[in-house]
């Protein structure tokens, strides 16, 4: 299985997916830890940010699940926005337009979304609620665009470039290099954490991963 992924990752069509793929997927774990302290300014309710609860709300959960965490609605907008949007850029790279297109809007739109959220340094106005909240939305329609379009140009550049064979073999094999990408992206480690951690969403150091993210 080892050498089948090692020949997948030599055509460049599945390299350059992979690649997309863990850019994407490390910013959703960079927003889940730099979002709360970014957002801790605005002095948002336990509804919007999330909290940790005392005391089960079913009675007849164990007791070792006292104490879980309650996302916050701030923690589901990209979320929803991308289960929203990513159907639909499944049909878009199926019928109307092809999956690098597609990539590179998503892309983009994570870029515009980190520039948003900060905001960055160059943008004339200071840190606010609304563009927090839409930022989080575009950046759920840029992890859909990226994350569809990634797999279905992985699928294509299989076939037709890697001369895979167009089953369920092939499928599969893309299926668990796209998860395996995913979850890489996801658990990169931030380089910081603690209540100053906003301020990265203001630095070079945003602005520096935008740029990786948009080489994708």
């Amino acid at each position: 299985m080892l050498i089948v992924l090692c020949r997948a990752l030599k055509v460049p069509e599945i390299a350059q997916a992979a690649y997309s793929i863990l850019c994407a997927s490390s910013s959703i774990g960079f927003l889940l830890t730099a979002l709360e302290p970014h957002l801790s300014q605005f002095n948002l309710s336990p509804f919007m940010m999330g909290e940790y609860s005392d005391v089960c709300i079913m009675e007849r959960l164990p007791s070792a699940f006292t104490g879980l965490p309650s996302p916050g609605v701030m923690f589901v907008v990209n979320g929803g926005s991308y289960a929203m949007t990513a159907p639909l850029f499944g049909m878009v790279c199926d019928k109307l337009a092809p999956p690098s297109k597609v990539n590179q809007l998503g892309a983009t739109a994570i870029l515009i979304s980190f520039l948003l959220l900060g905001p960055a340094p160059f943008l004339p106005f200071a840190t606010n609620l609304p563009v927090c909240i839409a930022a989080l939305v575009i950046h759920g329609w840029g992890i859909g665009a990226v994350l569809v379009s990634s797999f279905a140009a992985a699928h294509c550049g299989a076939i037709e470039k890697g001369g895979f064979p167009d089953d369920i073999g092939t499928y599969g094999m893309v299926s668990g290099l796209w998860t395996s990408v995913f979850a890489l992206g996801e658990s990169c480690p931030p380089p910081a954490r603690g209540q100053s951690f906003h301020v990265l969403l203001r630095g070079r150091e945003v602005l520096a991963w935008n740029g990786l993210s948009l080489l994708a």
